[in-house]
Order: C-alpha cells, then structure tokens, then sequence
C-alpha cells in the first residue's frame, strides 16, 4: 500500500490562478461555423449558421483573431458530429480561452491543429502536412504496383495465380482498411499464400511445442520410436539432446536403479548440490527418452525434488513439480497429496491465482485431509485476511519440505508486516517484539533483515531495550518494497 499524496481537485481549492492572478470562469467565446453548400442536397437552400463563442476580454468580438484560427473554428463546426455540437463548443472556449490567456492566440500554427474529438477523428482539411503524407503515399502506391506487375510478369506461367487473377478482375478494385494497400490480384493470391502457412502447422525436428495445462512432457507423439538403452555407466554428465538419442549413451532402467541408489548416498555424504543436480537431470533425460512411467519415475522426480527445494532451486524444482503432475494423472502411484500441498505454496510464491483456483477446485475431501494440503490452505487464508500473526506461527510450524518453500516468499509478507506495524505504531516499536511477531529465530536475523531494507540505522537503544523508529522507518520500507513487486520465476514451463 503506496502512500500518494492527497489528491484536491482544483474546484475545492478556490479559483484556478494563472501567473499569480486568478482566472474568471470561462464564459462564451464567437466563432463563425459555416455550412458548405456541398453538404446541402440540389434544391435546398443554403444558409450560414453563427455560434457565438467569445470570451470576457473580447465581450464577443473576434476581429482581432487570427485568419487560421476562424478557418479553423469554421472547419470544426462544418465537420462536427450528430449530437456532439455542444461539446464541441465548450471544447473551443477551452482552446481559445487558454491560447488567449497565454498569449498566444497569434503564435498558434491553426492550420496544423487536430480538430477537436466532437469532430470524429477527421484531420484538419488546412493541414499542409497531411498534403504532404497523401503526396508520400501515393507515389509509395505507384512503386508498388509498378513491382506487383513486374512480379506478376515473372511468373505468369503459374496456373494457380493466373486462375486468382480470373478471379480477382472479376471483382471491383477495392482499398484494403491498413495502409491503402490496393487488393490487386497479386496482392490476393499472397494474401491466400500467407494464409495457407497457417492451415497445417509443422513442428521443428529439433524442438518442442510449448506445454499447455493439461499437456504432459511424456504425450508421445506420432511416429516416434522408442529407445531402448545399452550403456552400462552409473555416472553419465548431462547434454542437452539436439538430435535423436544414440542407444549406446543411453543407460537401461535396471542401471538407472543402480544410480539413483548411488546418487542418494553420496547425497548424504557429500552434499554436492552441483554435481548431484547434473547428475539426477542425466537420469531423468534417461527415463524420458525411453518412455519410462512408473513408480521408480515418480521416485526420481520426487527425490530430485526434494533436494531442489533444501538448496533453493526453484528453477528444477517447478520442472519436477510439473512432471509429477502429469505422472500422478497417469495414475502412477507417488506422494501425490504432499507435493499438491508444496504446489499450493508454491503457486503463493508465484502470485497465480489462475493456476491456484485451478488446483482448489481439484481438491477432494481425501485429499484436504493432507497436512502438507491442510497447512498450505491455512496459508493462504491468513494471507487472504491479512492475518500476519498466524502466517508467521504457520511459518515456524511447517510440515515436511513445506518450511523451504515458504522460505521464498517469506520477507515479502515480512515486509507487508512491519509496514503494517510501522503504521499502527507510530511512536516506535520494540525489537524484541518484532523478533517474535515477524517469526525471526533470533535478533541477529532480525539486525540482518533490518540492514538489508537499509533501516538498522533507526533501531536505538533506550533503556528496554532497541527500539525501531517506525515514523521514519516507514517511507524507507515503502521504497524498499518494491523489489518484491517482479517476481523471478525460474524453469517455468
């Protein structure tokens, strides 16, 4: 919540003052609108209409106007449209009244100016660069047919655009709406061409189109052979395929149970993220290529996971996130009530209330009684009411892997807090008491989150000890704020 100055509108404020002096309301301007007999039908009588428009320094006299600036008032009243002529009046007093107060009435290029929208969006007929635009486009018009005839020239054996041209004379010459393009026969036969490249879709060799929501990264498509492994490495480094996957590197699924039992214990031993992360994404590149989908995959995944999410990497935690899901809907057996409790806390971390009120009306009695689903939605609530108390003993109190996940959004929803706090306590505000309510482990965490938003400075010691001077604190927390507002999602897919 952003603290804008107040807003006055200037009617509250007295009258409006120009250089010092105040401005008396705009009253009635003359200006002389003209009916062309053009516009009139053969037989009728044509008759010139006189609005009057002035203002008070002029009592109604605009001799003294310049000849641009009557052309121009003549112009608007001539091209005025049904029902918009009042507007259109006070839209002029408002113009000639500002030009006049400023004194520039005379220094006004007329002549140039946009008639006012009660005109439609005609431009102004006096407009010497509008004659000048039509200039540009008509010659650009003539270089374009003239290469359209030569293309047609170039080609004229083609069967299909002799046939589009038959078909094309046979019609009006007509103005395409976007740029006057004329809609010659060559031009519809690209047209048609252009169109035809949208019919039949094809898909890069190479690539992968894009997943829906309801699309799975293991859909086979058409035609597509299934690999069967030879290699008999545990340990393989990762590559992005560019190519269809060679049987000797891929390694078969009992050797693939084999490497995940390896790549657990050095998990526990080591606890080299880098390594273990390239080495996991091998053995799920594994499992896909040659169509694996079962309770082993689910393993991998989950497994890959959960070290993702204790390292931080949301990046390759959303992508093993995605793949579970489509692997549960399969009806592959798994963890799948304590993973839609991290996707419920994730889709808070990401702000997605589309995905979120997706998943909400997928959950079953069977599946809210989860307390990884049960805990995610006592989040949410005290997040919707802005609850920030509940949210932080939510916090200390998470289930299972849900405590690293929360650990993304946190200081934002510390941030909302204190400046929350800020505002109820003007007078300043304990430390100790924030330390507790923000749900920080201990005041070193506290003095950390405070330096980085740039306010340790106003924490001063009294007798009770540190105190935060909340009526400073406050505008700096609403700048710092703002970092929060993007938010990184990292292997969406």
């Amino acid at each position: 919540m952003s603290l804008a100055p107040e807003y006055i509108p200037l009617s509250t404020k007295g009258k409006r003052k120009l250089n010092g002096q105040p401005v008396a309301k705009p009253s009635s301007i003359a200006a002389t609108g003209t009916v062309s007999s053009g516009s009139i039908p053969s037989g009728s009588t044509t008759t010139t209409t006189t609005t009057t428009v002035g203002t008070p320094q002029d009592d109604g006299n605009n001799d003294n106007w310049p000849q641009s600036l009557k052309d121009f008032v003549t112009n608007c009243f001539e091209n005025v449209l049904e029902g918009r002529r009042k507007d259109l009046e006070n839209h002029l007093r408002q113009i000639i009244h500002n030009a006049q107060g400023k004194g520039q009435l005379n220094e006004i290029d007329w002549d140039e100016r946009k008639l006012p929208t009660a005109c439609g969006s005609l431009p102004n007929p006096k407009s010497k660069k509008l004659a000048s635009d039509e200039a540009v486009h008509t010659v650009k018009r003539q270089r374009l047919n003239t290469s359209q005839s030569a293309a047609v020239n170039s080609v004229a054996g083609s069967s299909a655009l002799s046939g589009m041209s038959s078909m094309a004379n046979a019609l009006p010459q007509t103005k395409s709406i976007m740029r006057d393009i004329d809609l010659t026969p060559e031009e519809m036969y690209r047209r048609e061409q252009r169109a035809r490249r949208f019919e039949q879709p094809t898909r890069m060799s190479t690539g992968s189109p894009p997943l829906s929501r309801h699309s799975s990264p293991f859909d086979d498509g058409p035609n597509v052979a299934i690999v069967v492994g030879t290699c008999q490495d545990l340990e393989k480094p990762y590559f992005r395929l560019t190519s269809e996957p060679d049987p000797a590197a891929v390694r078969p699924l009992p050797v693939l149970e084999k490497t995940y039992d390896l790549l657990k214990e050095k998990w526990f031993q080591q606890e080299n993220y880098t390594y273990i992360c390239e080495q996991f994404k091998s053995l799920r590149q594994d499992l896909t290529v040659q169509h694996i989908q079962n309770a082993f995959t689910v393993k991998v995944y989950e497994t890959h996971a959960r070290i993702a999410l204790e390292k931080g990497d949301l990046g390759e935690y959303n992508q093993c996130q995605t793949n579970l899901k489509h692997l549960y809907e399969k009806g592959i057996k798994g963890n799948r009530k304590e993973f839609i409790g991290y996707r419920l806390l994730y889709y808070i971390f990401s702000q997605d209330q589309k995905e979120m009120r997706y998943l909400l009306e997928e959950l079953t009695t069977s599946i809210k009684k989860n307390k990884c689903v049960q805990h995610a939605l006592r989040v949410r609530s005290a997040l919707a009411i802005g609850n920030y108390h509940a949210f932080f003993q939510l916090y200390l109190t998470a289930p299972m892997m849900s405590g690293y996940l929360m650990d993304q959004f946190v200081d934002r929803v510390r941030m909302d807090a204190l400046k929350t706090l800020c505002k109820a306590f003007s007078t300043g505000l304990s430390c100790s008491f924030i330390c507790e309510e923000l749900g920080f482990e201990s005041m070193d965490d506290l003095s950390i989150f405070l330096r980085n938003h740039r306010i340790k400075h106003l924490a001063k010691k009294d007798a009770q000890g540190f105190r935060l001077d909340t009526k400073q604190a406050l505008p700096i927390l609403m700048e710092s704020s703002r970092q929060y507002q993007k938010i990184d999602l990292k292997g969406q897919l």
